[in-house]
């Protein structure tokens, strides 16, 4: 998630792409895809019919550029379904209000905030919306007075569910809204990917039963990790040429590893504001179990993002049980050709209500020195709209769950995932800190004392915290 992997990360849904159209089925589990296609198709009809339809007026801005920064357009049709649903949403926006999309794709990420400050202190109007990060210069550009707050601009309606309004409640200092979600935006959850061949052989209990249980837990993971883990060339070193019951790159996947176990780094108070929540049992607890899936009996192989080798071809080699990634998966699962399964993160316990994750996607800011606020307003209304029509359904409907999935409980483990989504101030504004961070961060150092770690930290981070909420009430006026 940070730099590095960032260059042309979330720009739009097809990053999330990256690899299930390189994932083929076993002659054993081809499906049926004209009925599911079929079935897609007729859901879509139904819900097309009780979408809320956007209450924009009508506009005809005469042929001008709308300019999104960090963002690609979409030219033309090219066959592929994700990118058509884009090009008809788009091309219908372009005919409505009789306006020419223009992106802008910059190097890297590191690029947006320059380029936006650039912009506004030359009042040049060069970008009506931007796509950034969703932690990356989150926290300096909402302090360098250089965004718009969202709750004034007209044309947005935030209650429409074309909108995150939770993202948006969360994101929110009382009155001041610098970032938002919408369908523009898909999102980007961590999952567990299961090799189903390895189930059989070690006569392990059924993932999908495990998550329609209730019992699937990170204890439970860590059970069935145990009895797959192996030296299998027998050199007495357990290393990257071995088998494990587990693997993740140890960074933002841990961070969302917390989240699954309905934890998060910060809650809202009376007033609004962002306070740190994680020193309590349940983060004491985490942090344990977790150490002890990586540290103990050799049953999983992780590794830090810098300095890290990977895990290699672990998964498509077939010499790993469960692997944690994004819905997008990475890749090193580009090729793979054995059995698999999909399952969301597990939960802390059994006792805990649902499977939790949180969204790692892009966000949507708006420059201060818009010229057109309700313009920009009304196009982002439109997008969201636009793409909840279509590009949600030949995302989520036919190209994850037809083309990408291998059988139907995969697909309905992909229902409970995203169903599931939070989000979290202190995540999303925190720059990496060493709360925000706080699990990936304490498994590297090799350490499960929560509350020495948190003494140590949550003073700075803290006064961090404040200082963005004091700037963003102060600079935008609210009362």
């Amino acid at each position: 998630m940070k730099i590095a992997n960032f260059k042309f990360l979330l720009i739009f849904v097809l990053v999330f792409l990256m690899v299930f159209t390189t994932f083929s089925c076993s002659s054993g589990e081809t499906l049926n895809n004209d009925a599911r296609k079929e079935t897609a198709a007729t859901n879509d009809e139904s819900e097309t019919e009780a979408q809320i339809v956007p209450d924009v007026p009508q506009k005809d801005y005469d042929g001008a550029d709308f300019h999104i920064l960090h963002w690609e357009n979409i030219e033309e049709q090219d066959g592929e379904i994700v990118n058509d649903a884009m090009f008809r949403a788009l091309s219908e926006i372009k005919e409505q209000l009789n306006i020419n999309f223009v992106g802008t794709k910059l190097d890297s990420i590191l690029d947006i905030q320059p380029a936006v400050s650039k912009s506004v202190m030359a009042g040049d109007n060069a970008y009506q919306l931007i796509l950034t990060h969703c932690i990356e210069q989150t926290a300096s550009m909402a302090v360098a007075h250089i965004l718009y707050n969202l709750n004034d601009i007209p044309g947005c309606d935030f209650s429409k569910p074309y909108w995150n309004q939770t993202m948006n409640d969360t994101l929110a200092v009382q009155d001041v809204l610098l970032y938002s979600v919408n369908r523009f935006i898909m999102e980007g959850p961590q999952v567990i990917f299961f090799n189903k061949q390895m189930i059989e052989d070690f006569t392990l209990e059924s993932p999908y039963d495990l998550v329609h249980s209730g019992k699937w837990t990170w204890d439970k993971l860590g059970e069935m990790a145990k009895p797959v883990s192996a030296d299998i060339n027998g050199d007495g070193v357990f290393d990257v040429n071995d088998q494990y019951g587990f693997s993740s790159m140890v960074d933002w996947q841990f961070v969302s590893i917390q989240f699954s176990c309905d934890q998060r780094t910060t809650i809202k108070n009376e007033e609004g504001y962002p306070v740190i929540d994680v020193a309590n049992e349940k983060m004491v607890g985490i942090v344990e179990k977790i150490y002890d899936l990586i540290y103990t009996d050799n049953k999983s192989y992780v590794y830090p993002y810098h300095g890290g080798t990977g895990n290699g071809n672990m998964f498509a080699e077939g010499r790993l049980l469960f692997q944690l990634d994004g819905v997008g998966a990475s890749t090193n699962l580009r090729s793979v050709d054995i059995p698999f399964g999909i399952i969301p993160l597990p939960k802390y316990d059994e006792q805990q209500k649902n499977y939790v994750n949180n969204s790692l996607t892009s966000l949507l800011c708006v420059p201060i020195d818009v010229a057109d606020p309700e313009k920009t307003g009304i196009v982002m209304e439109l997008l969201g709209y636009k793409y909840d029509l279509y590009v949600k359904p030949a995302y989520y409907d036919i190209y994850l769950k037809v083309k990408a999935l291998r059988d139907d409980d995969s697909a309905e483990m992909l229902d409970i995932i995203f169903d599931n989504l939070v989000y979290d101030f202190g995540l999303n504004f925190g720059t990496y800190n060493a709360i925000s961070w706080m699990l990936p961060r304490m498994m590297l150092a090799k350490t499960t004392d929560v509350m020495s770690y948190i003494e140590k930290n949550i003073t700075a981070v803290e006064n961090t915290y404040n200082k963005i909420c004091d700037t963003m009430i102060e600079d935008y006026g609210t009362n």
